[in-house]
């Protein structure tokens, strides 16, 4: 599911905007990033994908999810992505199955069209 993940949001944004070993950063506006982290998990059975916290992921997501309030760390290399800066408040969504895929791709993109 890592390995799709990566996939569908390369088809919709192209290359990543910043690349390390441990994550894959798209910047869709000036004001909000996505981070795929993926130094986690070994096996790619599933994807962790941090967002900018949203009222509207928290409920368009129906997968496992972690708020991570300002003053909590998390992976140092969300911070450089819009939205996902140190003091941000951040989601990390854990990505298992199609539909949860769907449910990303809907929440970042149904917007734009």
């Amino acid at each position: 599911m890592k390995n799709k993940t990566i996939k569908a949001l390369s088809e919709k944004l192209g290359v990543p905007t910043r690349e390390t070993k441990k994550t894959l950063a798209w910047d869709i506006t000036s004001g909000f990033g996505v981070v795929v982290q993926i130094d986690q998990p070994s096996t790619g059975e599933y994807a962790l994908v941090w967002l900018p916290h949203n009222a509207d992921a928290l409920e368009e997501l129906s997968g496992e999810k972690v708020v991570y309030p300002e003053e909590k760390g998390r992976h140092s290399n969300t911070y450089a992505s819009p939205g996902l800066k140190r003091g941000d408040a951040a989601i990390r969504a854990k990505i298992k199955t199609e539909q949860e895929l769907n449910e990303l791709l809907c929440f970042l993109f149904d917007p734009f069209y």
